[in-house]
């Protein structure tokens, strides 16, 4: 996983070009990939040159350790939570592009006109991208669906776009791309949530409680989802168990979630079921 972070960076360091926020380079899509294993090869040839260069070159060990440093802290090797998307960004080298500054003006120190003449000609060519760049940049719908288009299994840019989409009021299109998102990625509680609240407010009580219920059952459920979860099925079918199933589990792992157990022992009592909501009040989830 470190390996092939830094095989990154050095391409795109490289190579700047096709630059987005989400490259979807997530541990779980690396480990299906049959090639994972070649990525320890670039950075052991790359650092065998440096050191034999170290003499003629005596800042290169130097930028090349500034570089390493500067991402070392989020390569993989230690887990993060934002992995869950990618383990690579664009803003992880800000402090890293140190090294290759220092590097750069270490071999310019010196007049030399063909190199500095090489060099004005690489930073014109290297700032028509971010001309270009300042055309999606503009505003966030332009931006994901660059990002999009670059990157089809970015179901962030999905994510984005539909809360885009729906705080401009177009909902339809908002529940297109909260769903294409969750069939990139399942199981995401904010999404789910969305989705259900929309729901819940065309009145499709059916629609939503079932995306309340996928984001109960997801380990890293909201309490406040947990409470919408019990709510709409207190409405939808107040004589029916279903109330106990969304809460339960979650009120058993989160014993002292009073906005929840709020919830159950109103459905519990409009269902005449006293007993339960009694046992419910300061003690979690009767059994």
């Amino acid at each position: 996983m470190a390996a092939d972070a830094l095989d990154f960076y050095l391409f795109k360091l490289v190579v700047p070009l096709r630059l987005y926020p989400d490259y979807t380079r997530a541990p779980e899509w690396l480990l299906t990939q049959s090639w994972r294993y070649l990525t320890v090869i670039p950075p052991l040839v790359l650092g065998v040159a440096i050191w034999n260069g170290r003499k003629r070159y005596p800042y290169l060990p130097v930028a090349a350790c500034i570089f390493v440093l500067g991402v070392l802290p989020t390569l993989g090797l230690i887990p993060t939570y934002v992995q869950f998307a990618s383990t690579v960004t664009d803003r992880y080298l800000y402090l890293a592009m140190l090294g290759p500054a220092l590097l750069l003006a270490s071999l310019l120190d010196r007049p030399r006109r063909l190199a500095d003449g090489a060099t004005a000609i690489a930073l014109l060519v290297l700032g028509l991208p971010l001309l270009a760049a300042v055309g999606y940049w503009r505003d966030t719908r332009s931006l994901y669906s660059y990002n999009l288009a670059a990157n089809p299994r970015s179901w962030i840019s999905y994510v984005r776009l539909g809360i885009v989409l729906y705080n401009e009021g177009h909902v339809d299109e908002a529940i297109a791309d909260y769903e294409a998102s969750l069939r990139l990625h399942p199981n995401q509680v904010a999404v789910l949530d969305n989705l259900g609240d929309i729901h819940l407010q065309r009145h499709q009580l059916d629609a939503a409680q079932a995306c309340f219920a996928a984001a109960v059952a997801s380990r890293f459920v909201l309490r406040a989802v947990a409470s919408k979860a019990g709510h709409v099925a207190c409405r939808q079918r107040p004589g029916e168990q279903s109330n106990r199933n969304v809460h339960g589990p979650f009120l058993r792992d989160n014993p002292k979630s009073e906005t929840v157990a709020y919830y159950l022992i109103q459905a519990l009592m409009q269902q005449s079921r006293l007993n339960e909501a009694g046992a419910t009040t300061g003690t979690g989830v009767a059994t």
